[in-house]
């Protein structure tokens, strides 16, 4: 029953394990502050895109 999603599974890990080490990477590189405005730009593009996309769904229909 699993077997048919063991690649999915295998690369999902692979992926968070990827994720981890990179984020542990550049998270000692960063300060406490370049970390937060970057956090905060990255959630206003973000919501920005979210904004767009609705608008665009909006003016469609």
């Amino acid at each position: 029953m699993f077997r048919d999603w063991l690649g999915l599974m295998v690369a999902m890990i692979a992926a968070g394990l990827l994720g981890t080490w990179l984020g542990l990477r550049l998270l000692k590189g960063l300060s406490a502050e370049r970390f937060d405005s970057l956090f905060k730009w990255m959630l206003t593009l973000l919501a920005l895109r979210l904004l767009w996309m609705g608008a665009e769904q909006i003016v469609a229909h």
